[in-house]
């Protein structure tokens, strides 16, 4: 007698819990709904924020990237065909780092094609080796 006592209160409180748990999830159901999408809106405008940031530090790079490679090129035309050894040598060392940008460079520009990267016109061409 007991033990069916006991089961019927704990088959109650189950039942009399899961209705309440129902109504208050009829009840609340907007405002978690509202909850829910306003933590999506913040996710969505995160997200979008961040790919800005990173477009506009990509785009710097790649436009460092050329600033640096059309120095180097301009210091090796200057000097590559001087009569001087110290001009010929400063010629060597400019072309060489006009090649690791444009390696550089160019892989970068690649791996954003790759992803699809949205880049302005200007940045969109790969920059020529020196030989």
């Amino acid at each position: 007698m007991r033990q069916r006592m006991i089961l019927i209160l704990f088959v109650t409180g189950a039942v009399l819990s899961t209705a309440g748990l129902i109504l208050s999830l009829i009840a609340g159901g907007p405002k978690i709904k509202e909850g829910l999408n306003k933590y999506e809106e913040a996710m969505i405008k995160a997200d979008l924020n961040s790919d800005y940031e990173t477009l506009l530090e990509t785009e710097s790079s790649l436009r460092a990237y050329r600033a640096s490679y059309d120095a180097d090129k301009i210091l090796y035309e200057v000097n590559v065909l001087a009569n001087d050894e110290s001009a010929r040598i400063t010629a060597n060392a400019a072309m060489s780092r006009a090649n690791m940008t444009a390696a550089n460079y160019n892989q970068m520009l690649k791996s954003l094609k790759i992803k699809e990267i949205p880049l302005p016109e200007d940045l969109l061409e790969e920059l020529p080796y020196i030989n």
